[in-house]
């Protein structure tokens, strides 16, 4: 037994600050718990950093007090060991001044236990280095107090392990400050569990999360996003979503997102969204889409699209759409066409609507397109004109209608829904058009109705098969106006229906 460790606690007291730097190893572990704590807080700072492993786990966790600690210089806490550190009790730890932690080595750190963590003061965890928190096992991490993560500087957040920031709890992930959660890099934005984002991101935290964090966001973590947390997703930075992530959005959050959302998303991302998400898109949202955004959107897309959500759509957005996007849309969708959308269709759409398309349009919405677009139309969306619909037709439609067009008109449509306006408006090319059998289903109200200066393009066959009616309905200004040849063509037969004013 040496000689100090034989003295009593007031000898103890009494070494002078110059004899404790002489002490030897073996005086120092030999010290009992009663004589440590009978050391001044003087004499503890005297202690050389070549003496201060001396000191066994046992002395530093039973007998070290908070005073004793507060005394220690900061080259004595970094000459201790991650052993000593580990067993020094929770009030000696925070006892411990913040630089004097900032001193301790990153091993020392780790070996904290979450007691010993939990027990640190938040000057002490804001005094932490960047390389201390970067030693923080997960275990460590997930035991901290809400209060304690919230204490951690941006710089420390964002040296934490991943493996640290995947072991979040809820609380814990509530508990960041926008700031922390900025700071976060974004592999560890992808290592964030799906719970702690479903139950533990804010609003404010939501907004605060950088293009390039939401980037870093897979699949099944943005699917266990709130819809509140969603929709206050910066609008600024939404567009860092990737096009795998919108492709598997819940209807719900496709719905939540804002209209400014929807404003600032890409082209591509626009393109992502499934068409069997469509229909849960709102008529505020489908407003707030951009023609470019219009232009992106796939038939099947597109075909998605209720049919409120459909006509919503601004007129520059229509023009903007594909031709297979419009040739796509079911007739539902097609009969819900306002007039002021299929006014906005370009040439190019117009060709692409089908025979069973135009056939649902209503009157005053064929009616309003412009003639351009009705010159368009197939043949065979012509074709399937209804009488109410041909009657609809305005005179400058009727004279816009190509000659190929004109001889797809059924006969059903002339005779019923040609009116003698639409008569008069037909010109002599598109007089020229008309088969025998079409020319013969005209009324004989139209066939008087047609301009003088047209009728010299009905072709002799025509004439020489007007029914007996429509040949005595002639005016003697159309009889006037017939070609030589015309006239021959009339049949010895129906001469006898000429009246002696046509004579």
């Amino acid at each position: 037994m040496s000689l100090v460790t034989s003295m009593s606690t007031a000898q103890i007291a009494a070494i002078t600050t110059q004899q404790i730097k002489t002490l030897v190893t073996s005086d120092i572990a030999g010290l009992n718990s009663d004589q440590i704590r009978a050391l001044t807080t003087d004499q503890i700072g005297a202690f050389t950093s070549s003496q201060m492993p001396a000191f066994t786990t046992q002395q530093l966790a039973i007998a070290l007090t908070t005073d004793q600690a507060v005394a220690l210089t900061t080259l004595q806490a970094a000459s201790l060991t991650s052993a000593q550190v580990g067993a020094l009790s929770s009030n000696a730890l925070a006892a411990l001044e913040t630089d004097d932690i900032a001193a301790l080595k990153t091993s020392a750190i780790a070996a904290l236990s979450t007691v010993q963590l939990n027990a640190m003061t938040t000057d002490q965890l804001i005094a932490l280095t960047t390389g201390q928190a970067a030693s923080l096992s997960s275990a460590q991490f997930s035991g901290l107090s809400t209060n304690g993560v919230a204490a951690l500087e941006t710089a420390d957040v964002a040296a934490l392990k991943t493996a640290a920031i995947g072991a979040l709890s809820t609380n814990q992930m509530a508990a960041l400050t926008t700031d922390q959660i900025g700071a976060l890099k974004t592999a560890q934005v992808a290592a964030l569990g799906t719970n702690a984002l479903a139950n533990g991101l804010t609003t404010d935290q939501a907004v605060a999360l950088t293009s390039q964090q939401i980037g870093a966001l897979s699949t099944t973590q943005f699917n266990a996003l709130s819809t509140g947390a969603v929709s206050a997703l910066a609008t600024s930075t939404i567009g860092g979503l990737k096009t795998n992530v919108i492709s598997t959005l819940r209807t719900a959050q496709l719905a939540s997102l804002t209209t400014d959302q929807v404003g600032a998303l890409s082209t591509a991302q626009v393109a992502a969204i499934t068409s069997s998400s469509m229909g849960s898109l709102t008529t505020d949202q489908i407003v707030a889409l951009t023609s470019n955004q219009a232009a992106a959107l796939s038939s099947a897309q597109v075909g998605g699209l209720s049919t409120n959500a459909l006509v919503a759509l601004e007129t520059g957005d229509v023009a903007a759409l594909k031709t297979s996007a419009i040739a796509g849309l079911s007739t539902a969708q097609a009969s819900a066409l306002t007039s002021d959308q299929l006014i906005a269709l370009t040439t190019g759409q117009a060709a692409s609507l089908s025979s069973s398309q135009v056939s649902t349009l209503a009157t005053a919405s064929l009616a309003a397109m412009e003639t351009a677009d009705i010159a368009s139309l197939k043949t065979a969306a012509i074709a399937g004109l209804s009488t109410n619909q041909m009657t609809s037709l305005t005179t400058d439609q009727i004279g816009a209608l190509k000659t190929a067009q004109i001889a797809a008109l059924t006969t059903n449509a002339l005779a019923a829904g040609l009116n003698t306006d639409q008569a008069i408006a037909l010109t002599s090319q598109q007089l020229g058009a008309l088969s025998t059998t079409q020319f013969n289903a005209l009324t004989t109200s139209a066939v008087a109705a047609l301009a003088t200066a047209n009728i010299g393009g009905l072709k002799t066959n025509v004439i020489a098969t007007l029914r007996t009616a429509q040949l005595a309905s002639l005016t003697t200004d159309q009889i006037g106006a017939l070609s030589t040849q015309q006239v021959a063509a009339i049949t010895t037969a129906s001469m006898t229906a000429l009246t002696t004013d046509q004579i």
